[in-house]
């Protein structure tokens, strides 16, 4: 029984790691319901467990809405500017896709796929290091393209589980909505700090790039 209930055996970190996504996952969700707010929740939530991997996890709730507050501002510029270029792109499409204009269609498609790999790195970096926003882009953009494999990962994983698993499954929407968009950050999270890391192995503060942070 003393066994069972030691604080540092595998059972208990397993329900301890699970308790933590089912939280980040339900704290995401509630900060993400007014839509305008999704960047900084998703922010937040990234941040969430690269503090439960630096054990500065003591406050999951309070430090939450701590980093959500702080990133609010750069996280929602940087959401607002995706949905008003994305919905851009979408009347552009819909417009040459009347015309069969395959050439264009196919670049949309591109700048789209482009967009989509620059914003899997730009919001946990926003979480992750203090830099203006715009050091952000040009870090993301930088990391888009040369860490195309970790991208993808991140991308398939949120589109898996944040978007096709409820549509497609319903049977597991209960699932879902207490663990889908908890598990792919937690999955993301540990894809990025080991890219994180090739950049800034000693001083996870700094820019990622080398530049000045603020």
């Amino acid at each position: 029984m003393k066994k069972f209930m030691a604080f540092d055996t595998p059972l208990f970190r397993l329900m301890t790691r699970v308790y933590q996504i089912l939280m980040i996952d339900l704290l995401f969700l509630v900060f993400s319901i007014p839509v305008v707010t999704i960047g900084a929740a998703y922010t937040a939530a990234y941040q969430a467990f690269f503090r439960i991997k630096a054990k500065e996890d003591s406050y999951l709730i309070q430090n939450y809405w701590h980093d959500f507050k702080s990133n609010f501002k750069q996280a929602t510029e940087l959401w607002l500017a995706i949905l008003v270029i994305l919905f851009g792109l979408y009347l552009v499409a819909q417009r040459f896709a009347h015309q069969q204009n395959m050439i264009v269609l196919l670049l949309i498609a591109v700048v789209t796929t482009f967009i989509a790999l620059t914003s899997v790195f730009a919001f946990p970096l926003l979480g992750h290091y203090q830099n203006k926003l715009k050091v952000h882009l040009q870090n993301a953009v930088y990391m888009s393209l040369h860490e195309v494999g970790a991208g993808i990962l991140i991308f398939m994983l949120n589109l898996v589980l944040i978007l096709v698993l409820p549509l497609y499954v319903p049977k597991l929407l209960f699932l879902w909505l207490f663990m889908g968009s908890g598990f792919a950050i937690f999955m993301g999270s540990q894809v990025l700090l080991r890219v994180f890391a090739k950049y800034q192995p000693d001083d996870p503060q700094n820019d990622v790039k080398g530049g000045n942070s603020n």
